[in-house]
Formats: structure tokens, C-alpha cells, sequence
């Protein structure tokens, strides 16, 4: 009986996907707007959604900054409508 050896691990660079800086961007803005995307534009209440995610404290990937303003927010939830999770890399704002 022959036995199959996984093959080695190789190690992370930076330039793939869960290392390098902009994937970690889009993820971080992603996961900041995910709740919202399933809800339609205009969705009552909306808004104050936004104002409550925008009032905490973050580690922010790549900024010495801690927060992200509500319209910020705001304009992350329409590009991801119009252009999906690429459109959240760094360099799209």
C-alpha cells in the first residue's frame, strides 16, 4: 500500500492575496460595509447604520488613522454595488 505525501508548504510572499497591503484594504473596507450590502439603496435607517460603524475605533491596514467617516462609508457601499469586492482595493478610495 503506497502512501501519498501532501506536498510541502510552501511560504507566503507578499504579493499573494491575504498578505499584501491592498487585499488587506478591500478586506478591511469590505468587512466594515458587509452588513449593508445586502440592503437595498435608500433603505430606511441606512444612514444612522453607517453613523454607528463610522462612531468605533478600527485598526485600519496601512494608516495610522482610526476611524472612517459615515460618507466615506457611504461611498465604499456604492462602489461595492456598482464594481463588487475589487472595486475596494486601495487606490479606488
Amino acid at each position: 500500500m503506497s502512501r501519498i505525501t501532501p506536498a510541502p508548504r510552501r511560504p507566503r510572499h507578499l504579493s499573494e492575496p491575504d498578505t499584501d497591503l491592498p487585499h488587506q484594504v478591500a478586506l478591511f473596507r469590505y468587512g466594515l460595509i458587509a452588513e449593508l450590502v445586502r440592503l437595498p439603496p435608500g433603505t430606511p435607517g441606512l444612514y444612522r447604520r453607517l453613523e454607528a460603524i463610522a462612531a468605533q475605533d478600527y485598526v485600519i491596514p496601512g494608516s495610522s488613522r482610526t476611524r472612517v467617516a459615515a460618507e466615506t462609508l457611504r461611498d465604499w457601499l456604492k462602489r461595492y454595488r456598482d464594481g463588487g469586492f475589487e472595486s475596494r482595493r486601495m487606490g479606488k478610495a
